[in-house]
């Protein structure tokens, strides 16, 4: 098992504090806390430190989720960030001219850093917990305690968020996607503008000096004037050119750059882009939209809490596949995310106007590297963009297959397909299908599945193998002595030839057509809609008859759709007899 790194080096640390000829200021539980946030959710280790990780660490990650009672003990924080510091100079882990320009960080970081930390505009809501709990003298470590707590005020507006998966209702699995091959999705990620400038900017910077692990004022206005960034009046750093800053961050972070102790190199991956494999310039590419992912919209500065917009927005125009979103959906969308009962009176209006519509900046700067566009005032994901956060999902614990060629793929391929295609995608691909197989073969592979799969699966491949079924008759008279596909035959058979009495539906059929319609819908349809679907299959008048024959199908569905009809059916006579009828059923085996 891989050993926790913090846990490596704490005693390491321990062992280099009792050799001090003075007496530490920090202590050893902040020292563990900064190390852990510095590793979990800035992403570096002492060894790679940089100023700005320092600002992130202590102006962004320890303010949002470190609990704090007494505003007076932030002091030893900072005196443990120093000694952390000095541990790395005096161990070889850092240079001492990297760590002298990291104390002058701390210097200018301190006199704001109480303040920040305190102020609950700041407070993540895992933070929010811990501080209603210290308010109430609750001790953290006591479990017992601890849940008493929380049984007494309930989660309420201090819950920890959940997942992207649980917080937007995501299944296991998502719609399979039909996405070009790699050599052409690799073809397109070689013509991201951001990473050209991004490899550029590493080139620019070989073999140039750094001051505290970046360029110099002056190198930094050399570089804005070479890749037409606006410079401001005054530049005393780096990150006085925003663009810039963040184009370096970008060049760093995906390894173009790496930072020495006094000069830049090309990094590790500068070979990759975009002259290498294609697995490795996707890697790079998907790396990229990560980073921005994380990182869209954090550096502004704003009493709002934005650090899950970016992501939300991705799932949400992932899910919209190629129908896209309005961008104006996309706005509403993103106020509703930040803009909740927390947040402070104005504080979304003041942030629109300092930095500008969030929708447009999102999809812009997604645009800058090909994940993205704009058309119409509809925003989508490129294919690109679909297949990098298709892994992403999928290595969050969602899912999401990409579509073997057409050749290869199955008729529960296809029918996963439909889940998530629109009519015109759909279209394309079943004629590919049929026309890679025969309408025969294609038909019974789609009825076989239709006579496996579950209710919605079975109602899909039915209305796709139908319109071919004057090219597949006999396969359609065999699915009559199928009970699951039997009422879906006769209808398609007497569309064929209407002459035949033999295939007039059944009170039966009529009841096994519903429950697959209602056993589909049964997470969806609203009570205000059932009356309407039962109209779609049943002739007025005759729902009494037949809902009673309902409890006499072997339908794995019957009993939930009984209950469904009897608990939310408007009409009083209908819904009785759902529940006569569920009263019936036998004993489930």
């Amino acid at each position: 098992m891989e050993r926790d790194p913090v846990e490596s080096l704490l005693p390491e640390l321990a062992e280099w504090a009792d050799k001090q000829e003075q007496p530490t200021r920090g202590n050893s539980d902040d020292a563990d806390i900064l190390l852990r946030l510095l590793h979990e959710h800035v992403g570096v280790d002492l060894t790679a430190l940089r100023p700005a990780d320092l600002e992130e660490l202590l102006l962004q990650r320890y303010p949002r989720n470190v609990t704090v009672e007494d505003a007076a003990d932030l002091d030893e924080v900072i005196a443990t960030v120093r000694e952390l510091l000095t541990f790395a100079a005096d161990t070889g882990r850092l240079s001492a001219q990297q760590v002298s320009g990291l104390h002058r960080k701390v210097d200018e970081i301190e006199p704001r850093f109480a303040e920040i930390v305190m102020d609950p505009a700041n407070w993540g809501f895992g933070r929010r917990v811990g501080q209603a709990m210290a308010a109430d003298g609750i001790d953290p470590t006591d479990e017992a305690e601890v849940a008493r707590w929380i049984d007494e005020h309930g989660a309420g507006p201090f819950a920890e968020p959940v997942g992207l998966r649980e917080a937007l209702g995501l299944p296991d699995q998502l719609p399979p996607l039909r996405l070009p091959p790699d050599e052409e999705l690799a073809a397109q990620a070689r013509q991201s503008s951001l990473l050209d400038r991004a490899k550029r900017l590493a080139r620019w910077a070989d073999g140039r000096p750094l001051v505290d692990g970046e360029p110099d004022a002056a190198d930094a206005i050399a570089a804005a004037e070479v890749f037409g960034v606006r410079v401001p009046e005054s530049v005393t750093e780096l990150t006085d050119i925003p663009e810039l800053r963040g184009l370096w961050d970008l060049a760093v972070d995906l390894g173009f750059v790496e930072v020495g102790p006094s000069t830049a190199a090309l990094g590790p991956t500068a070979g990759d882009w975009p002259d290498g494999g294609d697995e490795a310039v996707l890697d790079v590419w998907a790396d990229a939209l990560g980073v921005l992912t994380d990182d869209i919209f954090q550096d502004d500065v704003t009493e709002l809490d934005l650090s899950d917009v970016a992501s939300v927005a991705m799932v949400s125009l992932f899910l919209s596949r190629n129908e896209g979103i309005p961008l104006v959906e996309l706005r509403e969308m993103i106020e509703d995310i930040v803009a909740d009962e927390f947040a402070p009176e104005g504080a979304w209006e003041s942030w629109v106007e300092t930095y500008g519509d969030p929708a447009d900046r999102l999809v812009g700067i997604l645009a800058d590297l090909g994940a993205a566009y704009a058309s119409d005032g509809i925003a989508r994901l490129t294919p690109l963009g679909q297949f990098a956060f298709a892994g992403a999902l999928t290595e969050g614990g969602v899912e999401v297959r990409l579509l073997p060629p057409v050749d290869e793929m199955t008729a529960f391929d296809l029918v996963d397909f439909a889940k998530g295609a629109t009519d015109d995608e759909l279209a394309t691909e079943t004629e590919a299908w049929f026309a890679a197989r025969g309408a025969v073969a294609g038909t019974d592979e789609l009825l076989t599945s239709a006579a496996a799969g579950d209710a919605e699966d079975r109602m899909i491949a039915i209305a796709i193998a139908g319109p071919v079924a004057a090219s597949a008759p006999q396969r359609w008279r065999q699915a009559l002595d199928e009970p699951a596909l039997r009422p879906y035959a006769k209808l398609t058979l007497y569309q064929l030839d209407p002459g035949e009495p033999e295939l007039e539906s059944t009170v039966s059929d009529a009841a096994w057509l519903l429950t697959d319609m209602l056993g589909a819908a049964l997470d969806t349809v609203e009570p205000d809609e059932l009356s309407d679907v039962l109209a779609e299959t049943v002739p007025v008048g005759q729902e009494q008859e037949i809902i009673e024959q309902m409890w006499r199908l072997d339908h794995p569905d019957v009993q939930a759709v009984l209950a469904l009809i009897g608990g939310q059916h408007p009409d009083k006579k209908v819904a009785k007899a759902a529940r006569k009828a569920s009263f019936k059923l036998p004993p489930a085996k």
